[in-house]
């Protein structure tokens, strides 16, 4: 490999039956071609669409994702990068190691489809960029049975990706992304920015030297549901079950075996009395679990208020209520979380942990007893609300960069992620959640990782703490109220359902910030009301 032509010119590289469609208009050697997005063919003798016409069409037009405004001679020359296609890697023996190599097989047949993993190396493209210079944001070179680069203008397969044509032809591809540069300063550019479903916000890789990845660049998303609408009609029954309705039976599970059990019992034990008496906190864990599955946060944040600033229980009784049926609704919703194999951030879910369970320890035998009903309340307010500023910073930086995980992991990191957990976990002890907003917060605003990712990971977080925390109060403590108690017998057939729905349903953002601002609001003027009438007794708060 001793030339480098420009990508625009990779013709020069392979033969393709149609270079044009009907396009083709004559090319004049003293003016050229009449339309800026007419390029002269190999002979220079026609001006036809270029074979990524549709790339270059796209950047041009919306400036890629740094939404450049420049003039088309820039845009132009800033994608047009340097680049060799080798077809024949049995002439390069290193290519076909790597091809051949046990952890690159393994890591490409994780993209493919379960029914197609048999891989079959075909092309390897070897590309050069100069500091300025960009990949436009693009759909890789599509492959059809008879219909791809070598039979028509590439980018006449992908027009037909889009159309979803001829899907029973279509060929699935793996690409592996390789950097090949050997500096370390990852200031220097040369991000991945890549779409894993229909935003239009993409996710970001560092370019780590020497560092790959593996994804299928050929489709318009990377859905679970576009994928499964390929699979064969000889798939087997279990096949088509789990993948395509994958989400439906991530649902049902949790739901129909809790709600088998807790039927069960409540029939054997009278659970269903207690509903003409304490309805009114059935009707509040319906939207509290439906916002624990749509947002990072628990449906104790719908609990603890309604309890203590509009029912007047006292707070312990509510944190206790709160982590008692977020031990079962949070759990559902991760259940569903991990079934569906949505990205969570693993190592901050472990060392969250690590540092929740002595700090929820702390808050429970020594902190809880040293602060009013009152206090707790305003600190209750006081949580949500530093969310709530969170959640507004996130909001106003539209076009921030974000990452699916912690980049650059250190000890550093580390320690951050142990002491958030920490103090997540003595907040937890007090009002019942916590853990989930200080790492929520925390890993979007310092170590910027997307709240696509960062919502999952405090649920799936907060759901093993509220286990820890309702055994620790349970059958350590042995300090759990009778109402406590009540409530949550007749709480867990809905949080078990709202919970994984609203994990499933929802994607708002927006709409959580809406609810915990108002809610802020709330909680300070009902503390506010509270603290101006007469004293009352720390039991009856």
């Amino acid at each position: 490999m001793k030339v480098f032509p420009t990508n625009a010119q990779d013709l020069q590289f392979y033969n393709t039956t149609y270079e044009h469609i009907g396009e083709a208009e004559p090319f004049d050697p003293n003016f050229g071609c009449s339309s800026p997005y007419l390029a002269p063919n190999v002979a220079r003798t026609k001006c036809i669409l270029p074979c990524r016409f549709d790339l270059a069409k796209h950047f041009m037009t919306h400036g890629g994702v740094d939404g450049l405004k420049e003039k088309y001679e820039m845009l132009a020359t800033r994608m047009q990068s340097f680049g060799r296609y080798i077809f024949n890697i049995s002439h390069h023996p290193v290519l076909e190691k790597l091809f051949e190599s046990e952890a690159f097989i393994k890591s490409a047949k994780k993209i493919c489809p379960l029914h197609k993993q048999i891989l079959d190396p075909f092309q390897y493209h070897f590309i050069i960029q100069i500091p300025g210079q960009v990949l436009p944001v693009h759909l890789d070179a599509a492959i059809f049975e008879h219909a791809s680069r070598f039979q028509y203008p590439t980018w006449l397969p992908v027009v037909m990706v889009g159309a979803g044509l001829h899907k029973d032809k279509f060929i699935d591809q793996v690409q592996g992304v390789a950097y090949l540069h050997e500096w370390n300063d990852t200031s220097f550019g040369g991000h991945l920015a890549y779409y894993t479903e229909n935003s239009n916000k993409p996710s970001i890789e560092i370019p780590y030297p020497r560092g790959v990845g593996f994804m299928d660049g050929q489709k318009l998303e990377g859905s679970a549901a576009q994928i499964l609408e390929r699979i064969p009609e000889d798939a087997g029954f279990e096949e088509k079950l789990f993948t395509k309705y994958r989400k439906y039976i991530a649902v049902l599970i949790p739901f129909t075996i809790c709600q088998f059990l807790w039927w069960c019992t409540a029939i054997k034990h009278d659970f269903l009395s207690l509903y003409s008496t304490k309805w009114e906190m059935p009707l509040t864990m319906f939207f509290g679990a439906t916002i624990a599955g749509m947002t990072s946060e628990g449906g104790g944040s719908v609990a603890f208020p309604v309890m203590t600033f509009v029912l007047h229980i006292k707070p312990n009784d509510a944190r206790d209520f709160s982590l008692m049926i977020q031990s079962f609704g949070m759990t559902m919703a991760s259940f569903t979380i991990l079934f569906m194999r949505v990205k969570v951030e693993w190592r901050s879910i472990i060392f969250g942990s690590i540092g929740a369970i002595p700090g929820s320890i702390l808050g429970f035998e020594f902190l809880d007893t040293k602060f009013s009903a009152e206090q707790k309340k305003m600190f209750f307010v006081s949580i949500w609300s530093s969310f709530a500023v969170a959640l507004w910073i996130l909001n106003r930086e539209y076009k921030r960069k974000t990452f699916d995980q912690i980049q650059n992991f250190s000890p550093y990191k580390a320690i951050v992620l142990l002491a958030t957990g920490f103090v997540g976990g003595i907040f937890t002890s007090f009002a019942g959640s916590g853990l989930d907003i200080c790492t929520f917060s925390i890993i979007t605003l310092l170590f910027r990782v997307s709240e696509k990712t960062a919502t999952p990971t405090s649920i799936v977080l907060m759901a093993m703490n509220t286990i820890f925390c309702f055994y620790w109060r349970a059958m350590i403590d042995e300090n759990i109220s009778q109402t406590s108690w009540d409530y949550l017998k007749i709480c867990i057939p809905i949080v078990v359902l709202m919970a994984p729905f609203g994990r499933v349903g929802a994607a708002i953002i927006f709409g959580g910030f809406v609810f915990f601002e108002i809610l802020c609001r709330i909680g300070k003027r009902l503390v506010i009301e509270e603290a101006g009438q007469k004293q009352k007794p720390d039991d009856i708060a």
